[in-house]
C-alpha cells in the first residue's frame, strides 16, 4: 500500500445500532424521517469499539452501486453500516468519537440520489447521467499533488468521507466506462472485463460466494 493518497475509512469493530430519537435537544437540527416501521426519528450510532481501517476503492469497488440500490429498510442500513461503517457527514476528524451518529433521513436521501445515477448509467442515457450527476453530487474532497520519478506531479482527487468516495466511484465508472455486475450470491457489485482483473464470464465477487452458491445448488439437487 504505497499510495499515500489512497482513501481509507473506519469500521467500529463492536458494530452499530439503531437509536430512536423521539425528541431532539433544541440545539440539534435533526428532522424526523417518517418510517412506517419505526415511530419517531432515528439515528445510526457507533457502539464505541476500536476502529478497523480499510480501503473501499480496493476492497469494495462496487460499493456505490450496492449503497444506491439498498432496500429502504432500517435493517438494510444497519447491515451496511456494520460492514462498511458510517457515511461520514461530519468529516474524518470525528472518526474517533465513540458516540458518532448519523440521521437515517440523510442516509435515505443519498441512497435515492446514488441509486438514480446507477439506474441512469445502466439505461445508457449519457445525457441523463451527466445532468443528474451534476445536480445531485455533493462530495467532500480535497486535491493532492503526487510526485513522480519523471515528469510533473500528478493531480489526485481524494475523498474525505465514505459518501464522497462512493460518488467518486460512480465518477470513475462513468468516465472509464467500467462495467459492473452484481454477485449471484451476495449483494456486492464487482467490475469485470479488460483491465479489472475479472473475466467477462465471472459471476461471483470471490471464491467464498462461488463456493456457497455451488453448495446451495447441490443441496437443491
Amino acid at each position: 500500500m504505497d499510495d499515500i493518497f489512497c482513501f481509507e475509512w473506519s469500521i467500529d469493530q463492536h458494530g452499530y445500532e439503531i437509536v430512536i430519537v423521539d425528541k431532539d435537544p433544541p440545539a440539534i437540527e435533526r428532522p424526523a424521517f417518517e418510517d412506517p416501521r419505526i415511530a419517531g426519528a432515528w439515528v445510526l450510532r457507533r457502539k464505541g469499539g476500536p476502529l478497523r481501517m480499510y480501503r473501499p476503492a480496493e476492497e469494495a469497488p462496487g460499493l456505490a452501486r450496492q449503497f444506491g440500490l439498498l432496500p429502504r429498510k432500517p435493517q438494510a442500513l444497519l447491515d451496511f453500516a456494520n460492514e462498511f461503517g458510517l457515511l461520514g457527514f461530519r468529516g474524518p476528524e470525528h472518526l474517533g468519537e465513540p458516540a458518532w451518529e448519523e440521521r437515517a433521513q440523510l442516509w435515505y436521501s443519498n441512497i435515492l440520489s446514488l441509486g438514480l445515477i446507477v439506474r441512469y448509467i445502466d439505461s445508457g442515457d449519457e445525457q441523463a447521467v451527466a445532468s443528474a450527476f451534476t445536480k445531485y453530487v455533493v462530495p467532500a474532497m480535497t486535491v493532492r499533488l503526487e510526485t513522480t520519478v519523471k515528469g510533473p506531479p500528478l493531480l489526485k482527487v481524494v475523498a474525505l468521507d465514505l459518501l464522497s468516495e462512493m460518488w467518486l466511484q460512480l465518477a470513475r465508472e462513468i468516465s472509464n466506462e467500467t462495467k459492473f455486475r452484481k454477485c449471484l450470491w451476495c449483494p456486492k457489485w464487482f467490475p469485470y472485463g479488460p483491465g479489472t482483473g475479472h473475466k467477462i464470464t465471472k459471476h461471483f465477487c470471490g471464491d467464498t460466494c462461488r463456493q456457497a452458491w455451488n453448495r446451495q445448488k447441490k443441496r437443491e439437487g
